[in-house]
């Protein structure tokens, strides 16, 4: 769904001007952990914040995507360069070659560097 589209959830929140739209709007927030020896993965906890607070942030939020608008609408434009290869890191260098940039990612992307085991694991 585009941005623009007037059912697009960021545009509602951006064109909320009144106090009584903005009591409708929910916000929750949670802490989220990582468990290292546990079943789950993820343990979370919701965290109560004044309502003074929630107020300030729904408020920061709406002015901050309206900042983001020009004459009314989000300007955005289509994304078609996405490029994805999974477990591989790539090393660019710019100055080997006359190819434009996008052949030279291409290029780095397919093959590996060699200061780069592909065996090893890489944990972040």
């Amino acid at each position: 769904m585009d941005i623009n589209n007037c059912n697009n959830l960021i545009y509602k929140l951006s064109n909320i001007d009144t106090d009584a739209q903005l009591q409708n709007v929910d916000v929750s927030f949670h802490l989220v952990s990582k468990q290292n020896e546990a079943d789950n993965g993820y343990q979370t906890s919701e965290i109560q914040l004044s309502p003074d607070v929630v107020y300030w942030i729904k408020t920061n939020v709406i002015a901050m995507l309206n900042k983001l608008k020009q004459n009314h609408v989000f300007n955005v434009a289509d994304y078609n360069h996405e490029i994805a290869l999974k477990d591989r890191i790539a090393k660019l260098s710019l100055s080997v070659t006359p190819l434009g940039k996008k052949e030279l990612l291409m290029n780095a992307l397919r093959q590996a560097d060699p200061e780069f085991s592909e065996k090893k694991r890489w944990e972040f």
